[in-house]
């Protein structure tokens, strides 16, 4: 019979536990403290530790060092509540098999024990998971609310601990703990977090099994895109901890789009037509979400939409001549200027086809060359008739067209593109965002 040590300093838990393993089958023994463990592992053997991280004698961290060394094939499950959760990567270092989260569940629970009898060296797996969790920036949690998904912390590629279960109300004092000590950043996994922020995402269910994109590929692009963002994007005299932030949503967001094989061949044809266009829509992207922060729209899915729809705003381009994207405005005969000026249509058409992109997105793809004097494009819509998020992108489009996707020598400055912008774009862009833009930029007006 498989023979359990439980280790809790709360009595009640203790019992709670008992019963719980004991219905299940196993011979369970309990002890107070990490000392009394190690008192009784030291004369008996035992199939599984499981155990409390937090006690006054001897703690789970200080457990597991011990029985790693005494007795390594003795696998051992932690217990942590959000007050010692900053202790789970040491714990991981040290040896711990599995990490459970308190308030646990049953099944939960049963699940991680069955896991680590039948495979000891659990935590040594060598298959990289982190594909299958997004990841959100400390500054866009939403704490003191339900939370609409199970969050989990981040240990190593290899192993991601569930800190809170979907429906769990996050605490506030939290946050400011984990910045405390480092933790820059929490997950969720992609099915759930795709459904948090209204994306349907099915992978590959679309698709024949022959026309799947390789994880080597979408490797690789992920990899580029993070290339274009250090290299391209980045501006002198933004702010660089609100760059951060917003490079990891528009990076999480490229791969959530990778999960659907036809968005991603769409984006990577864009890239592969032109770089240009692709280093000028990452810019959109990650600029658009700085401003929306800075207006103060910081829920995860507007800000998701926000990447989303700046990643995507120009996809119709990939229909276009090469030739005729790289030609200047002002070189463009009458015939050009109406081409060119089909992009958006063109791109709402692609995206169309497309079942798992939001009707939102749609809208910022279609709108976002229209302004505030209804004299835009395709549509000619008034301000009052154009979807907010496709306004905000209208703006940046146009501040990154003057800083990003150019040669170096005809690259605007984050100051002369406010100055330029004020000059000549603002009557036609959305005030409010507009201004928006100006204080994020901090830009020193002449």
């Amino acid at each position: 019979m498989v023979r359990v040590l439980v280790v809790d300093d709360d009595e009640n838990m203790r019992n709670i536990l008992s019963r719980t393993l004991s219905n299940e089958g196993y011979t369970v023994i309990l002890e107070s403290s990490g000392r009394l463990a190690q008192n009784i592992l030291a004369k008996e053997d035992f199939d599984l530790v499981l155990s409390d991280i937090k006690m006054p004698d001897g703690d789970g961290i200080q457990l597991t060092g011990y029985l790693k060394e005494l007795k390594p094939h003795i696998p051992i499950i932690l217990m942590t509540g959000f007050s010692e959760i900053y202790n789970a990567p040491q714990a991981y270092d040290l040896g711990a098999n599995e990490f459970i989260p308190k308030p646990f569940k049953r099944e939960e629970l049963l699940s991680a024990i069955s896991s680590c009898l039948n495979n000891p060296n659990f935590n040594q797996q060598t298959e990289n998971i982190s594909d299958g969790f997004c990841k959100l920036s400390l500054a866009d949690f939403i704490s003191g609310k339900n939370m609409p998904a199970a969050v989990y912390l981040r240990l190593s590629d290899r192993k991601f601990i569930k800190i809170s279960h979907r429906g769990d109300v996050f605490p506030v004092e939290q946050l400011d703990k984990f910045k405390k000590y480092g933790v820059l950043h929490l997950y969720m996994k992609k099915d759930e977090f795709n459904e948090y922020i209204g994306f349907n995402i099915s992978i590959g269910k679309q698709l024949e099994k022959n026309d799947k994109i390789s994880k080597d590929k979408k490797l690789n692009f992920m990899k580029h895109t993070s290339e274009v963002i250090m290299e391209r994007i980045f501006l002198d005299g933004i702010d660089k901890d609100h760059f951060e932030m917003a490079k990891t949503v528009t990076e999480s967001t490229v791969n959530m789009i990778m999960e659907d094989n036809n968005v991603f061949k769409i984006l990577e044809h864009l890239n592969t037509h032109s770089d240009e266009i692709y280093a000028h829509s990452i810019g959109v992207s990650l600029y658009g979400v700085m401003l929306a922060r800075h207006l103060q729209w910081t829920s995860a899915p507007t800000l998701y939409k926000v990447a989303t729809g700046g990643l995507l705003h120009d996809i119709g381009k990939k229909e276009l001549s090469r030739e005729l994207l790289q030609k200047p405005r002002s070189d463009l005969s009458y015939e050009e200027i109406a081409m060119y000026e089909t992009h958006p249509t063109r791109g709402l058409k692609i995206l169309s086809d497309v079942r798992s992109i939001p009707s939102e997105i749609l809208q910022i793809v279609s709108q976002h060359h229209e302004n505030c004097l209804g004299l835009g494009f395709p549509a000619k819509l008034s301000r009052l008739h154009i979807y907010p998020l496709a306004r905000l992108i209208s703006v940046v489009d146009v501040f990154c067209n003057l800083t990003i996707g150019r040669n170096s020598q005809n690259r605007m400055t984050v100051k002369e593109a406010i100055n330029h912008m004020l000059a000549v774009d603002a009557p036609q862009l959305d005030k409010e965002m507009f201004l928006g833009l100006i204080k994020m930029c901090k830009a020193e007006m002449k």
